[in-house]
């Protein structure tokens, strides 16, 4: 799956670049306990629980995520955690202010 860059927080990264470990799916429905959900823009207290997230790690403890086509995320690129795949489906999302803030104000 091939990826386009909107903007980046931190580093460097390409305009176009891929996750090879990452998965393309069709067909998922959006909402809370889909794989496509933004925690109701990451308001939802259930995203800051330390064990939830998104994607989760294989019994490998290797992580495969999976994206939908035309949706947006915030990514960690180069460092694979539950929380590195995150779906933002708007610009007030909760996550998305707070890493600004974090790399702003560190």
């Amino acid at each position: 799956m091939l990826f386009e860059t909107i903007e980046v927080l931190s580093g460097y990264v390409p305009k176009r670049f891929t996750i090879p470990n990452g998965f393309a799916l069709s067909g998922w429905k959006q909402g809370v306990g889909s794989l496509e959900t933004d925690f109701d823009s990451h308001r939802d207290l259930s995203f800051w629980d330390e064990n939830n997230a998104r994607q989760w790690n294989s019994a490998d403890c290797n992580m495969y995520p999976t994206f939908s086509v035309g949706n947006s995320y915030l990514l960690f690129l180069g460092a694979p955690h539950w929380k590195a795949y995150e779906a933002v489906k708007s610009e007030d999302d909760l996550w998305l202010q707070t890493v600004r803030n974090i790399i702003a104000q560190p």
